[in-house]
């Protein structure tokens, strides 16, 4: 799109077709390959009849991550819900709960001004709207039997939804943080709150208030929010040096705020007369520059290490736990786009986890917001080992029935498997020495990530291949990622195929990784030795089997089909 918005609506004869099925499938692959990158939440927005964000439904967007993706959460970043039926809401965020195994997180808004225009609705009504519909679909997604509702906006006579969410009482809430009085409203529920886009250059004082805001409303209702109770979204650039990251970056935001962002301008004038306090920051007619944002702290822009430092600055700040990053901006190149997500799920990210040593105390409180809401209240966590492989962590609970529970497990920072594929398509398989099980294990090559927090993903995968069995590979193909041993462990493992890789002398100087064998075979020796457990390593078996059923689907991966 190159020609500027100039009026609203703006004419969608400027939408081509073949332009827009490119975007979707493009965004919907980055939005997968997120989970790759480590990322822990993806999340997509709602626009009406215009050229920005092109998502009428999210669901549509959510449904198929549900499928492509296997632990990242899902978040609609939000519905505004007094634009929307909320039994409709109810139902869909339901169903998506239900077919991505409880990894919804349902954002609720009120909208920007524009959306009213468009579905012929009042902005002053929005308030009470969202109250009323918020309200509704709470009761919808607890009540197990039927019931009817009447409201001021919403009257239904029959209301029992099906299917109902996994996530029980309900899905994770998310409120907008656009005003005080909004944040005040999510306070009172104890659901999170998050300002997603920062536009203007006062938006962390806002931002500021808004969080005070909650925090004195929770402190008169007698609780403690959690840092990860908060989240604020930016515009994000992360490139090999500070000067790359300012070159991509601001051409991409001249495009969104020139022309993407026309339409906004048009609104802005069009719908001047919104309700006094409404909470909604049109885009500036002359939008601040690159330099202007980065001095107000409303993008993240620059190397690893200097978008580490201005996470710092936010959270010490702001006293966020949650960071939403705004990868894809204007019409900044899909290779681009993905560099900045590896650069940052594998060298920004791992310094504010939970489980990095850099931001850790010995005795913390989990933010664990699924028991939350399942009425398990975390009292206190003590890590009481620690090492750089894992860390083992003692939890004390207090269960609905106000029973006393300690609940202790693993929290291990990640690991990486690769299934390594010979180019005419065998499969490299070790045989190793185990001291946990005094028993020699036929697997995978595989190891942690923990010793290698500064490293990418692929870049762990690469290194264990050679000192495993002494290989470098051509291509890396990723398989998304599973929990392992989830009833004792929190634990992640990323899978890869390694293509093109052919065993050789492994160049590990570890006397405990003792590889004593190393065996190339037919795939369907491969997968036969996992299904009789000769390959008795399960998560070696898993990856084996992930592997194996991609390259069925993908039989042009080899230059000759061998099994």
């Amino acid at each position: 799109m190159a020609q500027r918005p100039d009026r609203w609506p703006f004419p969608n004869s400027a939408y081509t077709s073949d332009a827009g099925q490119k975007l979707f499938r493009q965004c919907i692959d980055q939005l997968v390959y997120a989970e790759a990158c480590g990322f822990d939440w993806v999340g997509v927005g709602e626009d009406h009849m215009t050229a920005y964000g092109l998502t009428p439904n999210p669901m549509l967007i959510l449904s198929i991550l549900a499928e492509r993706t296997t632990c990242v959460k899902l978040a609609v970043l939000g519905a505004p819900l007094p634009l929307l039926n909320p039994l409709r809401v109810a139902e869909e965020c339901a169903m998506i709960d239900v077919i991505s195994n409880g990894r919804l997180v349902a954002g609720f808004i009120r909208g920007v001004p524009q959306n009213y225009a468009a579905y012929n609705i009042a902005p002053e009504e929005s308030r009470q709207r969202f109250a009323e519909a918020h309200e509704l679909i709470l009761r919808a997604w607890q009540e197990t039997t039927p019931f009817s509702w009447n409201s001021t906006y919403y009257n239904f006579p029959h209301v029992s939804i099906w299917p109902r969410p996994v996530q029980q009482p309900h899905p994770p809430i998310v409120y907008s943080a656009n005003s005080e009085t909004s944040a005040v409203f999510a306070a009172k529920s104890r659901a999170a709150i998050g300002a997603i886009h920062l536009y203007s250059l006062d938006a962390i004082d806002r931002v500021k208030s808004a969080i005070d805001a909650y925090r004195g409303q929770a402190a008169r209702d007698g609780w403690e929010p959690d840092p990860e109770q908060f989240i604020v979204g930016f515009q994000t650039c992360v490139a090999e040096t500070d000067e790359l990251a300012f070159r991509k970056l601001e051409p991409a935001l001249n495009y969104q705020y020139q022309i993407l962002s026309g339409t906004f301008n048009a609104e802005k004038k069009a719908l001047a007369n919104k309700p006094e306090g409404y909470g909604y920051t049109p885009v500036e007619e002359s939008p601040p520059t690159l330099g202007q944002r980065l001095d107000n702290h409303i993008v993240l822009c620059g190397s690893p290490s200097t978008v580490t430092r201005q996470i710092e600055y936010i959270k010490d700040t702001l006293g966020v736990g949650v960071i939403s990053t705004h990868m894809q901006v204007g019409n900044m190149a899909d290779a681009d786009v993905r560099e900045s997500m590896h650069l940052f799920g594998s060298h920004v990210a791992p310094a504010f986890r939970s489980d990095s040593k850099l931001h850790q105390d010995s005795v913390t409180t989990s933010y664990k917001p699924i028991a939350q809401s399942l009425g398990w209240h975390v009292q206190q966590t003590r890590h009481i080992h620690r090492s750089k492989w894992f860390d083992i962590v003692q939890d004390q609970l207090v269960l609905p029935s106000n029973e006393q529970r300690e609940y202790t497990y693993i929290d291990h920072p990640g690991s990486v498997f690769m299934v390594p594929c010979t180019p005419e398509g065998q499969i490299v398989l070790i045989r190793s020495y185990r001291y946990t099980t005094d028993s020699y294990s036929w697997e995978i090559p595989a190891g942690g990530i923990g010793d290698h927090l500064e490293l990418a993903l692929e870049d762990v995968a690469k290194k264990e291949l050679l000192e495993e069995i002494g290989a470098e590979c051509t291509e890396l193909i990723p398989l998304g990622s599973r929990f392992l041993g989830n009833g004792m462990a929190k634990h992640r493992a990323w899978c890869f195929i390694a293509l093109g890789a052919r065993p050789a002398q492994p160049t590990t100087d570890d006397e405990t990784e003792h590889v004593v064998q190393i065996e190339v075979v037919d795939r369907d020796r491969a997968k036969q030795m996992a299904i009789d457990g000769i390959v008795d390593d399960g998560d070696s078996a898993l990856a084996l089997l992930l592997a194996l059923d991609y390259i069925d689907r993908n039989q042009s991966l080899f230059s000759q089909d061998k099994k």
